[in-house]
């Protein structure tokens, strides 16, 4: 599936933050519902946005409902 530079980044992005929460630090900013708006506007499943970012799809999920909360830096 061929991705637009800004689904790209947003990928780059999750990925990044997803390495850093398997770190146990702390992110008070994430939104995710803003998550879900922005794979829904691509028209994504969990699936397939998993599979671009190279995660399960059960982290999206969990990402989504706000269980699993990415960390950064």
């Amino acid at each position: 599936m061929m991705l637009d530079a800004e689904t790209e980044a947003c990928l780059l992005e999750m990925r990044e933050r997803e390495a850093v929460a398997r770190r146990g630090r702390g992110n008070n900013r994430f939104n995710p519902r803003m998550l879900e708006l922005a794979r829904e506007s691509r028209r994504m499943t969990q699936s397939q946005l998993a599979d671009a970012a190279g995660l399960a799809q059960g982290t999206v999920s969990k990402l989504e409902g706000g269980v699993l909360v990415p960390q950064e830096d």
